[in-house]
């Protein structure tokens, strides 16, 4: 095997696992970026929920719809029709699994993608 089949493209490879992972729970909105979340979605915890909506905003900058992949907990649960407070605690108990802080929210880094679509992935399984 040579060393050069160990480079990938983080991008890429993101792309269809975070597209099987999020068909049916969320959308995109083409001119804006915004994430609107399905019906299915209320179907997942809370948790879970808040992954799939940062899941999306990744997928967003990926796709050239928006600017940040990062988001608030007030923006987090506005969409998700969330507690604000749980949000928050979510968000910060999900760090130790694909989250991290950002100056203005928190994101899911390329590098996370695939450790957060398992999350959501096993959840549907369980659920």
């Amino acid at each position: 095997m040579e060393l050069e089949a160990l480079v990938v493209s983080a991008e890429a490879a993101a792309k269809g696992k975070i597209a099987d992972t999020l068909h049916g729970l969320v959308g995109i909105e083409k001119t804006t970026g915004e994430v609107m979340p399905d019906r299915a979605i209320t179907k997942l915890d809370a948790r879970l929920q808040i992954i799939a909506y940062l899941l999306a905003c990744r997928a967003g900058v990926i796709l050239g719809m928006r600017e940040r992949s990062d988001a608030n907990p007030d923006e987090i649960s506005s969409a998700l029709g969330l507690d604000v407070r749980r949000t928050g605690e979510a968000l910060s108990r999900l760090k130790r699994v694909c989250v991290v802080r950002t100056t203005r929210g928190y994101e899911i880094p390329l590098a996370r993608v695939a450790a957060a679509c398992e999350e959501i992935s096993s959840g549907r399984r369980t659920q």
